[in-house]
């Protein structure tokens, strides 16, 4: 909230809160009285009036902490869901670099993204190399799942971050082979890495 419109508010909670107390000193004059009852009757007449905006004040700040409560909730949650992800991340990712350290395999990869014209065949390319590779992208795909969600802000940066280390770790070179082998292995995911390929 912007700081003259809070300033606005306050000034406005602050005549409202001293206007009864105004229109009383008004009405009834300044003098203070040894009359037990009149000090009863002005008692009376102030709990009457700030008892509703005390109830409604309360009321709003019980509000306020539920909703701050359910977002602490959520944001643990998050959390939660993060760090589980981020650690089976880590060692599929430690099992696509080992599986990258074999000759065919980084071979493979670099046939895969050198392919003009995408092509699926019936039975996926029929290697078990490519097989194993593809098996393994869809579970970091399957890490990423849930966090693709740009209206919360937590989840949203949750899913760039684990995307970014996927790249860091790999290599954007192949991570868009590995979306094509995965292509061609039939992995049913929608494609971060090669967009290009939902279109197809």
């Amino acid at each position: 909230m912007d700081k003259p419109i809070r300033l606005l508010l306050l000034a406005a909670s602050a005549a409202a809160f001293l206007a009864p107390v105004a229109i009383y000193i008004a009405h009834f004059g300044w003098n203070i009285t040894a009359d037990h009852e009149r000090w009863g009757e002005m008692g009376a007449a102030m709990a009457g009036i700030y008892a509703p905006a005390v109830g409604l004040l309360t009321l709003y700040v019980l509000y306020r902490q539920l909703i701050t409560s359910q977002q602490q909730a959520e944001f643990i949650e998050i959390q939660h869901l993060y760090q589980s992800s981020d650690a089976r991340l880590n060692t599929v990712l430690e099992n696509i670099n080992q599986s990258l350290a074999d000759a065919y395999a980084r071979e493979r990869l670099r046939l895969v993204n050198e392919i003009t014209v995408m092509v699926r065949s019936s039975n996926g390319t029929g290697d078990r190399v490519s097989r194993n590779l593809a098996s393994l992208w869809h579970v970091v795909y399957c890490c990423l799942e849930g966090f693709d969600n740009p209206k919360n802000v937590w989840l949203n940066h949750s899913y760039l971050s684990l995307q970014q280390k996927v790249v860091l770790r790999l290599g954007i070179a192949n991570c868009h082979a590995l979306d094509r082998l995965a292509y061609m292995e039939h992995v049913n995911v929608t494609f971060i890495f090669d967009r290009s390929l939902n279109n197809i």
